[in-house]
């Protein structure tokens, strides 16, 4: 654990390649800040880089093992109880 901020990142940004290349750059020592996910959303990204993109299984596959490789940190779990507190703002949701 560093003093850097916790970020966590979901799906959404995890499968855009460029924007994830460009902020698990950022996550690299000397940190900005350190990067969280949970099984759930790495699951997510993966389903969206094979079904929505076109990536090849196997190359998802390496994606995956090298997250878990250099970011093996950032994997978190315990939170399920926290789910049912995180409502959307009405004044945001769209």
């Amino acid at each position: 654990m560093t003093d850097a901020p916790l970020v966590v990142l979901d799906a959404c940004v995890l499968a855009n390649f460029s924007l994830c290349d460009t902020l698990l750059r950022l996550a690299e020592p000397p940190r900005l800040f350190e990067p969280k996910w949970s099984e759930e959303i790495i699951w997510e990204t993966i389903h969206t880089l094979e079904s929505k993109l076109g990536w090849p299984g196997p190359l998802a596959a390496h994606f995956e093992a090298e997250l878990r490789t250099h970011f093996s940190e950032a994997w978190i779990s315990g939170y399920d109880r926290l789910i049912p507190r995180m409502t959307n703002d009405e004044r945001i949701a769209t």
